[in-house]
């Protein structure tokens, strides 16, 4: 994917997502006297994905100067023969007349994308990949309430086991030991995953331990 980022009109924001960069892509800066610094965790990371990295500064101050360094270089790209997503990443609608150029040529138009930020470029493409499908979960609407329900009962539970295991030779495992539970659906899982971690006497005895608290949890045989 080859992410065009016009960087004076989104400034860092537009770099939202750019973990997800990586050895594959390509992403081309453009910058002027105006917006000429950027802050340095955003190009270390950059710099760490490994991607192809170029930056096209504005020569000369104009009305949109570098929307015109953008749409010539999207052509450029094309004419390369680069087959992949071009992503221009930028707040100005104006870009949209790139996208319809290509559609009246028949072609091209499906693989510009534009999008406010590096996350949501990737998000509104077409590529099959893992990390689009990372980004399509993570943008998932959940239930405030119901997952701080959730938070709540994990760290009621973590507090519990760490109660129980409180004087025991097993204290300083809680931690541990708590996640195992909070993973679990049933005694059986908690019991065969004791088992498998801490063998056989320690494991049972561990879960011996625990036994009150899976009462209290009501977790099913």
């Amino acid at each position: 994917m080859h992410f065009m980022i016009d960087y004076e009109n989104v400034r860092a924001a537009g770099f939202y997502g750019k973990e997800y960069i990586d050895s594959d892509d390509y992403v081309t800066v453009f910058y002027s006297d105006a917006a000429s610094s950027i802050e340095k965790g955003i190009w270390m990371t950059l710099c760490d994905s490994e991607c192809s990295i170029e930056v096209c500064k504005l020569v000369k101050t104009g009305k949109n100067g570098l929307d015109f360094y953008i749409a010539s270089r999207v052509a450029e790209v094309i004419a390369d023969g680069y087959e992949d997503a071009i992503v221009i990443v930028s707040a100005d609608k104006g870009f949209k007349a790139i996208q319809d150029y290509w559609r009246c040529r028949g072609k091209h138009s499906g693989r510009i994308v534009l999008s406010k930020d590096i996350v949501s470029g990737i998000n509104s493409s077409n590529e099959n990949s893992n990390r689009r499908k990372t980004i399509v979960e993570n943008c998932k609407m959940i239930s405030i309430g119901k997952e701080y329900n959730k938070y709540s009962e994990k760290c009621q539970c973590r507090m519990r086991v760490r109660e129980l295991l409180t004087g025991t030779e097993y204290a300083e495992l809680w931690l541990e030991i708590s996640m195992i539970i909070i993973e679990a659906s049933t005694r059986r899982d908690i019991y065969l995953s004791m088992l498998k971690r801490f063998g056989r006497k320690d494991g049972l005895q561990i879960y011996r331990f625990l036994m009150e608290l899976m009462e209290e949890y009501a977790y099913a045989s």
